[in-house]
C-alpha cells in the first residue's frame, strides 16, 4: 500500500471515532488559562521528545525511514498537548509515543490542519482510552495484566519473579503505550484502524496474537531498527494478525470483560508500542511527571 493510502486508512478511522465522540473533554476543562512554570515544563517535555523513536518515510521510494523531525509541525503540536497534560498532572513521558502516530496522521492527511482540531482529537482519544487504564490507581490495567499472564500462549523472554515486582506493569507498556516502538508506521495504521473499533481489552488480545513478533523484536540489541524497510511486515501479514486477534477475542475476550463495571459498551482507540520487559521490570514502565510549585 502506498504511503498516502496508509495515512488515509488511519485518518478515516480517526474521523469516524471523533464523529462518535463529540463531547468536550473533561480533562481539558481542568487545564488552567495560564500554565505556570512553563519553561520548566517545556524542558522536561523536550528531554522526553529527544528519545522519541517514531520513524517516517517522506516518499514511497525511500528505502530507509528517518526519525521524525523534532522541529516538525506534528512534534510542535505534540509539545503543546503534552504541556497541557503536564499542567493537570496527567502527563507521562510514554504519552508522546502514544500520541505521535495520531498527530502525524492528521498533519500528513491535511497539512493545513489547525492545532485546535488535533488537540481535541488527541484529548478525546486519551481520555476515552488510556485514561481508563491509569485512573483509580491503575486498577483496570492491573486486572487486565493478571488476566493476560494466565492466558495460553503468553510468555516472557526473561525469567522475572512476579512477586518481587508485584504491582509493576509488565505489559501495559507494550499494549497501551509503546506499540509505536515495535511496529513501523506502515504497519501501525492497520493496528490502530482495527483497534479503533474494538473494546477496551483489545490491545491485550492483539498483543497475545502478535506476541512472537513482539518478543523477537524485544530481543534485538541494542534495539530493533524501525528505520529499515525490512521492519515493515506489510498488509498481508498485518491483516493476518488482525484476523488472529479477532479469533482470539471470541475465545478469551470474556475473561477480560467479566466483572468489568460499565454502564455501556464503548469502543476505544488503542495505540502505542513496545518497550523492553527488563526495563519495565526495573520500574521504568510508567514515568509520571508531576508539576511542582517551589
Amino acid at each position: 500500500m502506498k504511503l498516502a493510502q496508509t495515512v488515509q486508512l488511519l485518518f478515516q478511522e480517526i474521523t469516524r471515532f471523533m464523529d462518535m465522540h463529540k463531547e468536550e473533554s473533561s480533562l481539558m476543562k481542568r487545564v488552567p488559562e495560564k500554565i505556570e512554570n512553563m519553561p520548566e515544563i517545556e524542558q522536561i517535555i523536550d528531554r522526553d521528545i529527544h528519545r522519541l523513536r517514531f520513524c517516517v518515510r517522506s516518499s514511497d521510494g525511500e528505502e530507509e525511514a528517518s526519525e521524525i523531525d523534532k522541529n516538525s509541525k506534528p512534534v510542535m503540536y505534540l509539545r503543546k498537548i503534552a504541556a497541557k497534560l503536564y499542567s493537570i498532572e496527567e502527563y507521562y513521558q510514554e504519552i508522546l509515543d502514544f500520541l505521535i502516530p495520531i498527530i502525524y496522521t492528521e498533519v500528513a492527511a491535511d497539512k493545513d490542519v489547525e492545532y485546535s482540531k488535533v488537540e481535541k482529537d488527541c484529548m478525546a482519544i486519551y481520555e476515552s482510552f488510556l485514561y481508563e487504564y491509569l485512573k483509580n490507581q491503575y486498577a483496570l490495567a492491573l486486572r487486565y495484566e493478571t488476566t493476560l499472564q494466565k492466558m495460553e500462549g503468553y510468555y516472557i523472554v526473561k525469567e522475572i519473579d512476579f512477586e518481587q515486582i508485584k504491582g509493576t506493569f509488565i505489559e501495559l507498556s507494550h499494549t497501551a503505550l509503546w506499540f509505536s516502538r515495535t511496529f513501523a508506521y506502515e504497519d501501525l495504521v492497520y493496528i490502530y484502524a482495527y483497534l479503533l473499533r474494538s473494546e477496551l481489552h483489545a490491545p491485550y488480545v492483539f498483543f497475545l496474537a502478535s506476541i512472537r513478533i513482539i518478543r523477537e523484536r524485544e530481543e534485538v540489541k541494542p534495539m530493533f531498527d524501525l528505520k529499515k524497510r525490512s521492519a515493515i511486515l506489510g498488509e498481508k501479514k498485518m491483516k493476518g494478525l488482525i484476523v488472529k486477534s479477532k479469533e482470539l477475542d471470541k475465545k478469551i475476550g470474556h475473561f477480560f470483560k467479566d466483572g468489568l463495571l460499565t454502564n455501556k459498551t464503548t469502543t476505544f482507540m488503542v495505540l502505542a508500542g513496545v518497550g523492553v520487559v527488563a526495563a519495565v521490570a526495573a520500574g521504568l514502565c510508567m514515568s509520571r511527571h508531576k508539576s511542582t510549585k517551589e
